[in-house]
């Protein structure tokens, strides 16, 4: 259950379905010691079918699926946070999203979900929308949806070392992000 709102769990092996996307690695370091395939994808929430049609007063969901690779001894080094958010935009209109933070009554204010990163080589999370926040009419709009994945440090920046933990703001970005682009999405009122 996530923002209240009980999504369901996605099809098992779901990714299996769904075009793999790489996570940019930017430190030059890294490159080639962290490597990573991740997924996405939107269905209504409570079933386990992709959707790219959602009536607007339908609660939805995002999976995210991650497959990753650290060189030994490495492995055993990095720690940290996955901070994975999903931005819709219309292709219509002004209307802009950025989940987990806009799925929330009152809105969240943290951009992403953290999921803690550890010695595990596969994550996956959730992120679910209430029927409602999405706002369009009868004749609906396309939406472009993107899921965006960066890896932050468990440091804490200079003076948020008190800081609420859920705000990743409080996290150093460690140099690893990617983004998935999701089928283009279409939203409409059913009256």
């Amino acid at each position: 259950m996530t923002n209240g709102i009980n999504c369901g769990d996605p099809a098992p092996n779901w990714w299996n379905n769904v075009t793999k996307q790489l996570l940019v690695v930017d430190l030059s370091n890294l490159q080639g010691i962290i490597t990573a395939d991740f997924y996405a994808e939107v269905r209504e929430a409570n079933t386990t079918t992709p959707a790219t049609v959602i009536d607007v007063n339908d609660a939805f969901a995002i999976d995210i699926h991650l497959d990753l690779t650290v060189s030994d001894p490495l492995s055993k080094l990095i720690c940290g946070y996955w901070c994975i958010s999903v931005c819709l935009e219309s292709m219509c209109g002004p209307n802009r999203y950025r989940f987990p933070g806009d799925a929330t009554s009152p809105p969240s204010g943290y951009c992403c979900v953290l999921v803690p990163f550890d010695c595990s080589t596969t994550y996956d999370t959730t992120i679910c929308v209430p029927g409602g926040v999405v706002q369009e009419d009868e004749c609906g709009a396309p939406y472009e949806a993107t899921v965006i994945v960066t890896l932050l440090s468990r440091c804490r920046r200079q003076g948020k070392e008190n800081a609420d933990p859920n705000d990743p703001a409080t996290y150093i970005p460690v140099g690893a992000a990617g983004s998935v682009e999701l089928p283009l999405l279409t939203f409409y009122q059913d009256q």
